[in-house]
């Protein structure tokens, strides 16, 4: 079943309800940069077996999606050249709006898949209910998503009675606001590289295996082992045009404006911040508060072990920014962390079961 519905995103697959179980989990997940929900195929044959029904959906801009506007798009438009304190704030505040306009989109389409019916409430056993995951670049959609909770209509439908946890799954640093390091490497910033060359070296790349150490100095920049071989490999011609789609990811596409426009402004990281920390509105003493139903939503951050050194290195400065909240008692959401010991950046098309269970399990650490 394939349907635009709500916030103006995209149904491109929904495997509808497990016949016969009165319990299971509906998983929704939103892709990343150019490559799309069709990536997630793998998932679709064995989702029954975890007992939860599986929704892959297209972000704005993505085939079936509602395009966005030249007035949204101009929101993203960030001057390379330094800012002066006055056009920093104002920048800052446009992606930041832009980005409250797509939490609302994701929170619209939750809100009316729960609606129409066949995603099951939160159980005090910590079954059924909704799982929402955003990989790679849709971790900031996810971020945002729980960062904007005070902004949220109340609704009839009341989604932190469905909403089980909030699933980051394998994003690089930058992507979650954190500061590079003086020696990083990602192709896709690599100006030495022409937009075609840029295009072949970022494919294998990010699809690449790499063997990290535990500091810094280990952590593999540039070359991907030479076995297992890089998942693109693995891709017919006809793989590659059913899970990808480029323009957003072009020079001046809506993806490659915001990862450069969130970077520079700050707005991943404060919603990085917003999303883990419960603070004001959510973290007040108020019961009744308009977000306060929604701090008991568990954030996982899923990673890779031989996946891109970019997201290793997110882990790390994850684990010590919330080592250093406990330490001062400053409040935190329930964050998770839950590493797929074997995967890279496709882990889902290439350990598809381990993907899933790190997902949609409880107590868990490493798959």
């Amino acid at each position: 079943m394939t349907m635009l519905v709500a916030g103006g995103l995209y149904t491109a697959h929904d495997s509808g309800p497990v016949v016969g179980s009165p319990n299971y989990v509906t998983l929704v997940i939103l892709h990343g940069f150019v490559w799309h929900s069709g990536s997630f195929s793998k998932l679709i044959p064995i989702s029954k077996d975890y007992n939860a029904r599986l929704v892959l959906v297209h972000r704005r801009d993505y085939p079936g999606s509602a395009p966005l506007t030249d007035e949204e798009l101009v929101s993203l438009q960030v001057p390379a050249e330094k800012l002066d304190e006055t056009e920093g704030a104002a920048a800052k505040q446009r992606v930041d709006e832009y980005m409250l306009r797509r939490a609302h989109e994701v929170h619209d389409f939750l809100e009316d898949l729960v609606g129409r019916g066949g995603v099951m409430p939160l159980q005090p056993d910590g079954a059924g209910g909704l799982v929402l995951v955003g990989w790679s670049l849709a971790a900031i959609w996810t971020n945002a998503f729980l960062a904007y909770t005070s902004t949220y209509p109340s609704n009839c439908v009341k989604l932190p009675q469905y909403l089980k946890r909030v699933v980051c799954y394998d994003p690089a640093y930058h992507i979650i606001g954190y500061p590079p390091i003086p020696d990083s490497y990602n192709p896709f910033f690599d100006s030495t590289l022409s937009e075609e060359e840029k295009e072949n070296v970022f494919n294998a790349w990010i699809t690449g295996y790499f063997s990290h150490g535990d500091t810094l100095e280990t952590l593999v920049r540039r070359t991907p082992l030479e076995h297992p071989r890089p998942t693109i490999e693995s891709f017919t011609p006809e793989d590659i045009v059913s899970m990808t789609h480029p323009p957003p990811g072009g020079p001046q596409g809506s993806d490659s404006l915001l990862l450069h426009g969130g970077i520079r402004t700050g707005v991943f990281d404060a919603n990085r911040k917003a999303a883990l920390f419960l603070t004001g509105a959510e973290g007040g003493d108020s019961p009744t508060s308009p977000s306060s139903a929604w701090r008991n939503v568990e954030l996982r951050y899923v990673y890779c072990a031989q996946s891109l050194w970019e997201s290793t290195y997110g882990i790390w400065l994850l684990r010590s920014e919330l080592a250093v909240a406990k330490a001062k008692g400053v409040p935190t959401r329930n964050v998770q962390i839950v590493r797929i010991l074997q995967g890279n950046h496709f882990a889902h098309w290439d350990h598809p079961n381990s993907t899933m269970k790190a997902f949609v399990e409880s107590d868990i650490v490493e798959v």
